[in-house]
């Protein structure tokens, strides 16, 4: 067993130790990549699964490429349409909303959605948990200035 004193007298000591652990761990993965009954097959494997994963990182770069498009796009056509606040004929925006219903609720269908003028009144019943989302979802709907809510909490 050598001390702790050897070794901080003599620290080429160490240093040549160190050179000899790697140049054994080298030798080692050498004997074992060159090895002449299986050291092909074993290159063929490390090649292979080298390559998969270039390949999947190269998909998930594409597709992180790919989502960041299409959300700038998104992006960009949000800012157009809250830049541009056309009126919205009332049948048009009662649609709208009635689309976002699907979104916002569990049971779409009890609720009526009518517009006058970029004013939404919804008349139904959903359960009181969903209530507030539900307003707030169709306060964001293109074109709609007020909310009234006739909702019955379930």
């Amino acid at each position: 067993m050598i001390d702790r004193h050897f070794l901080e007298d003599h620290p080429e000591f160490c240093r040549v130790s160190a050179f000899i652990a790697i140049g054994a761990t080298a030798g080692a993965g050498l004997m074992y990549l060159l090895d002449p009954d299986r050291g092909a097959r074993r290159r063929t494997t490390i090649r292979d699964k080298a390559a998969g994963k270039i390949h999947d990182a190269q998909k998930a770069i594409a597709h992180k490429g790919e989502d960041l498009a299409n959300r700038t796009t998104g992006l960009v056509a949000e800012a157009r349409a809250k830049l541009a606040r056309k009126e919205v004929s009332d049948e048009k925006l009662a649609a709208r909303v009635h689309t976002e219903l699907g979104r916002l609720i569990s049971k779409p269908r009890t609720v009526e959605a009518a517009a006058h003028q970029g004013v939404v009144t919804l008349r139904g019943w959903v359960p009181a948990q969903e209530l507030a989302h539900l307003l707030e979802g169709v306060k964001h709907v293109a074109g709609v200035r007020r909310v009234e809510s006739q909702i019955a909490r379930a």
